[in-house]
């Protein structure tokens, strides 16, 4: 058995955020990353984001993986990443 696998990385500035509907189509799986050092705020917004992602129609019932990066040590913020996701989140 073979599986491919085709990731499009886009980027998640403010300038980018604004092209994320266009690569909905067809999606399969979501794998969002978050750099988990970033304060509060910068974790709510990327949350608010994620969610505006999964309103979307063609999002329904797409599984969505959320990966924090830069979990060295005690830099990963887990306690903002569960306030700006959501308490649905599931975090290891």
């Amino acid at each position: 058995m073979v599986v491919v696998l085709l990731f499009t990385p886009v980027g998640g500035s403010p300038k980018m955020r604004k092209y994320w509907t266009e690569f909905v189509e067809g999606t399969d799986i979501l794998v969002f990353v978050v750099d988990s050092t970033g304060d509060r705020e910068s974790l709510v917004t990327a949350g608010a984001e994620l969610k505006s992602v999964l309103s979307n129609p063609r999002m329904e019932n797409v599984p969505t993986i959320i990966v924090a990066n830069k979990q060295v040590g005690t830099t990963g913020r887990t306690e903002h990443l569960v306030h700006g996701f959501g308490p649905h989140i599931m975090a290891y």
